[in-house]
């Protein structure tokens, strides 16, 4: 039974001791440090190697002082300098020394009041102690190192990205102070990124936009599974509006609560301009410039929601249709033009002025009653009546307008009132065209 112990304590001494090391030498991880490693890391191997031997020695050729933890110090400092091969062949050097002195009798193991093979039992566990703290830390170490190495791998594509990126990328906290923003702000927005830091967005977003921006921003705090998107004009450095599109996503502690939110800002200026060019001409006679009948439509049911006094004068320029079989359809059109450019000279920016077609026109006067727009009107009239067009051929052409007026009474219908002035320019052009008349 003894040779059975002493068999089993002496190869198991060897296993715990020396197979991490043959392992590496197999796998040819110790040639690969070897042919890679500069002269300082020989050095600080050498170095941390040399300790590992004194401290063992220390600890092993003397039997007063319990030192078995010496040896562990070392071990440990190779370790985290060389890693695996540390553990492997620090625990090496600490199995030879320690069986090497206690075989000898020297010690504190030797000095045991017990057998051969209870010291052998003892050696090995307090071999298996060093190589169960060296090993696992070098393992940990190695996947910290992989870790770190794809880290610094994710950060310098992400750094890249941050860098190139045609979008301001901004990490705002919960309470909204900007926490980052990429570097690309100083080329969409001309802002340094570090004189933002600390501030909040709503110091440059347009006053009508903020509110909007705001809900947005608690609402990504309160659904973090969300990616919300929301439009605002921000101002840049040179002072100028922009319209930005914000995509916006919560960010998550360790207990999956916000902890604030990742807004990505796109400049859309050009888009914004662009519908709003597609808005006006949509909206806009292309011949006068003013207001075609579908915007008249829109601004005549935002007027009727007003419920307040206004007067609509329609115009109706006289003899159109001579005008244009005398001098040719070039001519009506710069009379037309001409006209169009006295309306809006005519009258206040509140006020609306539209073509409805052909040579009819419409102004919805605002705040203003039948007197007051019947002078405003018939001051136009006049002005038009005497002013002097040439035609395409050189001869001078003149043309008069007639008009019909309605204003607004309490309980009065839009198009009703319409149809009154429409009545009342019927009535002027009956009469001899070249004047005003008032709606009954």
């Amino acid at each position: 039974m003894g040779n059975w112990r002493d068999f089993f304590t002496g190869h198991a001494l060897g296993a715990i001791a020396f197979t991490p090391l043959f392992m590496l030498i197999s796998s040819g991880s110790l040639g690969a440090w070897a042919s890679a490693a500069d002269r300082r890391e020989w050095l600080g191997a050498s170095t941390c190697f040399a300790a590992i031997i004194v401290a063992t020695l220390a600890a092993f050729l003397q039997s007063t002082v319990p030192l078995l933890f010496l040896p562990s110090l070392p071990t440990v400092i190779a370790v985290f300098r060389i890693g695996r091969l540390g553990a492997a062949l620090g625990t090496a050097l600490i199995a030879v020394i320690a069986i090497a002195c206690t075989m000898g009798g020297y010690g504190p193991i030797d000095a045991m009041e017990a057998d051969r093979g209870v010291k052998a039992q003892f050696l090995q566990a307090y071999l298996a102690c060093v190589v169960l703290t060296a090993l696992p830390t070098a393992a940990e170490l190695k996947q910290r190192k992989t870790s770190f190495a794809e880290l610094q791998s994710t950060s310098t594509v992400a750094r890249l990205v941050l860098d190139r990126s045609g979008d301001v990328i901004m990490h705002l906290a919960i309470d909204g102070l900007i926490q980052f923003v990429s570097p690309s702000v100083r080329a969409i927005a001309g802002y340094e990124p570090e004189d933002l830091m600390g501030r909040r967005p709503h110091d440059f977003i347009h006053n009508e936009d903020i509110e909007e921006v705001i809900r947005i921003h608690r609402r990504a705090l309160t659904n973090p599974n969300d990616t919300l998107i929301v439009e605002y004009r921000a101002q840049r450095a040179n002072g100028d509006w922009a319209w930005y599109e914000v995509h916006t996503r919560a960010t998550l502690g360790e207990n999956g609560a916000s902890t604030g939110v990742i807004n990505i800002s796109h400049d859309i200026t050009s888009r914004k301009r662009a519908e709003s060019r597609l808005v006006k001409e949509a909206q806009t006679d292309p011949l006068t410039g003013l207001l075609n009948r579908r915007a008249l439509d829109l601004a005549l049911e935002e007027r009727s929601a007003a419920r307040s006094p206004f007067s609509i004068a329609l115009f109706d320029l006289d003899h159109f249709k001579a005008v244009n079989d005398t001098y040719g359809h070039d001519t009506g059109d710069l009379v037309l033009r001409s006209f169009a450019e006295h309306l809006s000279n005519a009258f206040r920016k509140s006020d609306i002025v539209a073509r409805l077609g052909g040579e009819e026109f419409i102004v919805v006067l605002d705040d203003t009653n039948s007197a007051e727009a019947r002078e405003i009107c018939e001051r136009l009239r006049e002005d038009f009546a005497s002013k002097s067009l040439r035609a395409e051929d050189g001869r001078c052409v003149r043309v008069t307008v007639s008009g019909g007026i309605a204003s607004w009474r309490d309980e009065s219908d839009l198009w009703q009132l319409v149809a009154e002035a429409d009545a009342a320019l019927y009535q002027a052009k009956h009469q001899g065209r070249n004047r005003l008349a008032l709606a009954a």
